[in-house]
């Protein structure tokens, strides 16, 4: 039984990371997204990533992908910001 849970959680671990979403393109350039741990990418709008808040959720129980979103795949870039 514990070796069945310990494949189930590497199988879920493996998908989490296939499924977060850790750039985007943005005019042409592929831009990092960014987390409480990583910094943005000073000229460039961020908002949060759906599909990354959704990839934490569901695998809330496994407790590693919520927290690797939440430190790095928060918010990706959508746009450059526009200066006036």
């Amino acid at each position: 039984m514990t070796q069945r849970i310990i494949h189930l959680v590497a199988v879920a671990l493996m998908f989490a990371s296939f499924g977060c979403e850790s750039s985007a393109n943005v005019d042409g350039k592929n831009i990092s997204c960014a987390g409480l741990g990583r910094e943005r990418v000073a000229g460039y709008k961020y908002e949060p990533s759906a599909r990354n808040i959704i990839v934490g959720i569901v695998f809330v129980e496994v407790v590693a992908p919520p927290v690797l979103v939440v430190l790095h795949e928060y918010e990706c870039p959508v746009a450059k910001e526009v200066r006036s």
